[in-house]
């Protein structure tokens, strides 16, 4: 009778086997990420009937190897379980999933072998167990049970109430940023500060005080300290139920059962940045604040280098008499008209103005009356390192490190605009 019991399985299980088959191995993508376990010992639940049935086992060996099957089916379950104890529902929802598939739904006898190595102990489980807790949603209510829910779309905001807060800002070396500052504060010279509005009144933290909006570029890395206005808000949402999955997940269409919020609390606006406590301390690029108790001084050059190049349109008043050599564009000396003598000194040659390649040539051009004449001129910007000492009251002077300028000098000839073209 055993024997006939078992022959039947197997037999069930040679027609359905080219279908599991197919089901092995998780694709990429696939949703149910406990499938490929589940099929793969599935797989050696029909491997071993199908070897009891053809005679390559005998009953001792199929009983011995039905329960290492068994046994790593009960591993899994506990997996699944150990899991879901931990707060962790994925699991259990991701078979609850592959359980309820179409691939599962079409071929019941998969399901039947699923159910014998793998259902019955996950049911004694969870028999037990609410599968929703009791969750209560804001404004809406408890949830009921049998049923789970999800907020879905931000349907509106309420402000129930603002305040302020004074907080610690990291800043670094180069970084812009927009931010309210006190009329009369002064940030120091590791700030700049660019006004970008006039004096207003605003009300802060319950005073009110005069501020401007600001642009402020921080030369270095530092922390200030803002007042910001924060608000509390309630953020309402649409909220949706489905019914349960016996393991965990929705079984069936999300209905919207009403609406539920969230409390946040937000800054809002610009803050006011306070005044730094570095901000009477003098400011030395590529070196830093000076300490108090100190007085500073440059010393010797150290080096320079060249950071950029620019041209630059300027207007030259020359008194009657004045010598100058400069640049014409070739063709651009019939365009003066007195006022001014030109002597070319000098074949043309191509030269790049400002991204514009022209062909100029060198004069010699002499004021025959006081006369503005305007000019391209090419800008160098150069970073002049010095050393920088320092000295307490009483001692001598010490090198402490290094300090820069940057200087903007005019580099090369300038390049004399036809009189009445400068646009």
């Amino acid at each position: 009778m055993k024997y006939r019991s078992v022959l039947c399985l197997c037999l069930c299980l040679v027609l359905v086997a080219p279908v599991f088959c197919e089901m092995t191995g998780e694709q990429p993508g696939s949703p149910y990420p406990l499938a490929s376990k589940v099929v793969e010992l599935a797989q050696k639940f029909w491997t071993v009937h199908n070897q009891l049935w053809s005679g390559e086992i005998s009953e001792d060996e199929y009983n011995h190897q039905i329960e290492a099957v068994y046994a790593e089916a009960r591993a899994l379950v506990k997996e699944i379980v150990d899991a879901y104890n931990a707060g962790d529902k994925t699991m259990m929802a991701d078979f609850s999933r592959f359980y309820g598939s179409p691939d599962i739904q079409k071929h019941p006898d998969l399901k039947n072998a699923i159910n014998q190595l793998m259902v019955d102990e996950l049911v004694e489980f969870l028999k037990n167990k609410d599968l929703t807790s009791d969750t209560y949603f804001p404004g809406y209510g408890y949830a009921d049970v049998g049923f789970v829910y999800k907020k879905v779309e931000e349907v509106k905001q309420e402000v129930l109430n603002t305040f302020w807060r004074k907080i610690e800002k990291e800043h670094q070396k180069n970084e812009k940023y927009r931010t309210y500052l006190e009329v009369g504060v002064n940030m120091g010279a590791g700030f700049e500060v660019k006004f970008l509005t006039s004096p207003f009144q605003m009300k802060i933290d319950g005073v009110f005080k005069y501020v401007r909006e600001v642009e402020i570029t921080v030369m270095e890395n530092i922390k200030t300290v803002e007042t910001v206005k924060f608000q509390n808000m309630k953020v309402w949402f649409n909220l949706y139920r489905a019914k349960a999955g016996f393991f965990g997940g929705a079984s069936g269409s999300w209905e919207l059962v009403g609406q539920t919020y969230e409390l946040r609390e937000e800054p809002t606006g610009l803050p006011v940045t306070e005044k730094p406590d570095k901000a009477d301390q003098i400011y030395y690029p590529g070196y830093g604040y000076g300490e108090i108790g100190y007085t500073y001084q440059k010393g010797a050059e150290l080096s320079s280098e060249a950071l950029s190049v620019y041209w630059k349109k300027v207007s030259k008043h020359l008194i009657n008499g004045t010598t100058t050599r400069v640049l014409l564009e070739v063709g651009a000396e019939a365009g003066f008209n007195g006022g001014l003598s030109l002597v070319p000194t000098g074949s043309p040659f191509q030269l790049n103005i400002g991204g514009k390649i022209a062909w100029v040539r060198e004069y010699t051009i002499t004021a025959m009356e006081d006369i503005t004449i305007d000019e391209t001129v090419k800008f160098q910007r150069t970073k002049v390192w010095f050393e920088l000492k320092r000295k307490a009251s009483g001692s001598d002077w010490e090198l402490c490190g290094k300090t820069y300028d940057v200087h903007d000098e005019e580099s090369g000839l300038p390049v004399v605009e036809i009189p009445g073209q400068l646009s």
